[in-house]
């Protein structure tokens, strides 16, 4: 008896926790940037291989043509499927034999395999924008599997649209914008959709930290003042983003490592859900921001397609080898223009601020042999010209995704 009055006591005791309800399951953590990118690059280059690979033997027809065509959805304006494109509607439209058609099957079913697995895991995700596009591309394919498969997304694209929605249209104090928080540093960051964003295909990103001690010093009015600054690059296609930290916001220089990894947790968010491309990622840093672009630029240079500087600190170039990959990044300078050419700017009069200023990046450049260095050019603040755009759209259009890159033999390392 006396063993047994312990035992029932642990039994009631146990017994609340045995019947307490289970918690939700957690969410699968978040994927790499580089992860979600890999997964993307083999889906979307797997399913264009084996269409491309039946048109190729096709050599011409309707059926060459579609599968042509459904590989311009994957890759737009790649200039290797457009080449084939034109040259297939050149030729005259045959019928074609039992036995292609039967290859044309097999290609189009394996496309779609590949793209409908993509979905599936972008599902899991909750990804539910670009898994309902991959969806949709497997439907057009011939898998009745994937029109099922969108049903059951509804309900998540749904709250999806409606999110996606307050994070279109210029950046405001009001709205305009979406908002989140990195795990990691603990820093809420902000940002906003170009009008026509979709799934379709992949978006450039542009960080843009804010400086030290704007002016603004409360709630989330720094950050969104930077998405206001860069609202034409918006326009021009780029998905925007910036952060609020608290430090430069109190009027100190930033906790580079907090800053790097508050970008890094954003660039892996963005390209799950929003499908940003993790290697074509810009920082535009105005002030102090700029240090948080040296320093990402040190952490993580692949991803960077470049570098913008408006009045940025510089002094983070000093950190960075000759020879080191951080030295392929672009870098661009822009300095803002006045109302009044003699107006005085940063202690000197801005007739003489380019001299001074361009005159020691220019020297800072030279001693680390920087080549692709862009000589700095007059920009109106708050307002990016097209000129200012196109400097940034062309270096997108340097790292746009080819069907055929990831076909390519690695080199083996030396």
């Amino acid at each position: 008896m006396q063993r047994l009055i312990p035992a029932l006591l642990c039994l009631a005791l146990a017994t609340p926790v045995l019947g307490a309800p289970k918690k939700p399951p957690a969410p699968p953590p978040l994927p790499a940037a580089a992860e979600t990118a890999k997964r993307e690059r083999d889906a979307l280059q797997g399913a264009a291989k084996a269409l491309m690979d039946f048109a190729e033997e096709a050599g011409g027809g309707e059926s060459a043509q579609s599968a042509v065509s459904l590989v311009q959805k994957l890759y737009p304006g790649d200039p290797d499927v457009n080449a084939v494109a034109e040259r297939l509607a050149a030729l005259e439209e045959a019928p074609a034999p039992p036995e292609l058609e039967a290859k044309r099957g097999k290609a189009f079913a394996a496309a779609a395999a590949a793209l409908a697995a993509w979905g599936d895991w972008l599902a899991q995700r909750r990804s539910p924008a670009v898994a309902d596009w991959a969806y949709g591309l497997a439907v057009e394919l011939g898998d009745p599997a994937a029109t099922g498969k969108r049903e059951a997304l509804k309900a998540l694209l749904e709250a999806f649209g409606k999110d996606a929605t307050k994070g279109i249209g210029p950046a405001s104090r009001e709205g305009g914008h979406l908002r989140s928080k990195a795990a990691g540093s603990g820093y809420s960051f902000v940002f906003s959709l170009p009008n026509d964003w979709s799934p379709e295909h992949p978006w450039p990103l542009v960080f843009s930290p804010h400086g030290t001690e704007m002016g603004w010093g409360m709630k989330d009015r720094d950050e969104i003042s930077q998405l206001i600054y860069c609202e034409g690059l918006r326009r021009a296609g780029f998905v925007l983003a910036s952060f609020r930290d608290p430090v430069m916001a109190a009027g100190q220089l930033p906790d580079e490592k907090k800053s790097s990894q508050t970008m890094e947790e954003m660039v892996d968010f963005m390209a799950l859900c929003f499908r940003v491309h993790p290697r074509q990622v810009f920082v535009h840093g105005r002030g102090s921001g700029a240090l948080c672009g040296w320093a990402y630029l040190e952490h993580r240079p692949e991803q960077l397609a470049g570098l913008e500087f408006t009045m940025g600190k510089f002094h983070g170039l000093s950190r960075i080898k000759p020879g080191s990959p951080a030295c392929d990044a672009p870098i661009r300078i822009g300095i803002c223009l006045a109302a009044n050419p003699d107006q005085v700017t940063g202690g000197h009069k801005q007739s003489e601020f380019d001299a001074v200023h361009v005159g020691m990046m220019e020297n800072a450049f030279k001693t680390v042999q920087r080549l692709k260095f862009t000589r700095a050019e007059w920009m109106e603040d708050k307002h990016y010209q097209d000129r200012d755009a196109a400097w940034f759209q062309a270096c997108v259009a340097e790292r746009a995704p080819r069907w055929k890159d990831a076909a390519k033999p690695k080199k083996p390392k030396k």
